[in-house]
């Protein structure tokens, strides 16, 4: 019994203190020079590590794309993803731009990931280079979905930070996507969100059919977060490692 939960405990729910992506840029502006992101060598690739300042200056860059390509706060935008620091680029990126964020996992097959396509309906694509790499480029019958079923109002064909902070986002006629939007990166769009805004877009196994869409709230992702700190005593000193499949 004492391991219950106590239903007339005060869950905070009024200490709602911004957004993950305004609570991230005000880290950032306060301790730039911090490391915040490692990313673990593999047999493809060393060891890698990005401080706020860069993660937040790449994010701002691509959320600066997204929202002058047209994208608005709610819309969903998909990312052909890999485990890695693109990846935290990206989710923050997308948020900063007001948008929902969703995965397609390279390591599912093709017809699960035209589902996903289906059920989100996203209007933009971020593809990250180095799911490319390593898992091959999105297949024909899912690019077929693509032009035949969405709209997408931009695509980020080759996502990739680069060893020194630097974000290319693919050439299209000799020129890298992201070029115009490099003067942006010290700022973020400004999209302002609530509590009840969507930041993510996950999806159901599909154990019973069909898998749906979960939208999540903007509320609840920050709460957990507070929470974890406060439940197992976390502090700027600590290092929390993803461990969890990209699409969950």
């Amino acid at each position: 019994m004492a391991a219950r939960p106590d239903p007339t405990a005060d869950l905070h729910w009024s200490a709602f203190r911004g957004a993950i992506q305004d609570i991230f840029t005000k880290n950032a502006e306060n301790h730039p020079d911090r490391l915040c992101v490692v990313e673990t060598a593999s047999s493809t690739s060393p060891r890698r590590e990005f401080t706020y300042r860069q993660i937040n200056e790449a994010s701002n860059i691509l959320a600066h794309h997204l929202v002058n390509s047209g994208v608005q706060r709610g819309e969903v935008v998909m990312s052909y993803s890999h485990r890695g620091v693109d990846l935290v680029v990206t989710v923050m990126g997308i948020l900063k731009a007001g948008a929902t964020f969703s995965v397609i996992d390279p390591s599912y097959p093709p017809d699960r990931q035209n589902i996903y396509l289906d059920v989100a309906r996203p209007r933009a694509l971020v593809v990250i280079e180095k799911a490319t790499r390593e898992s091959g480029e999105l297949t024909e019958k899912v690019r077929t979905f693509i032009k035949e079923n969405l709209q997408l109002r931009t695509e980020v064909s080759a996502l990739e930070l680069k060893d020194d902070g630097t974000l290319v986002g693919g050439s299209i006629n000799g020129k890298d996507i992201l070029e115009n939007v490099l003067f942006s990166k010290a700022t973020s769009p400004g999209v302002v969100v609530g509590p009840d805004s969507t930041p993510t877009l996950s999806f159901t196994s599909g154990s019973e059919g069909r898998p749906k869409g979960v939208r999540g709230r903007h509320y609840s992702l920050a709460y957990y977060f507070d929470w974890m700190a406060e439940t197992f005593k976390l502090s700027q000193n600590d290092k929390f490692t993803m461990l969890s499949g990209i699409a969950q």
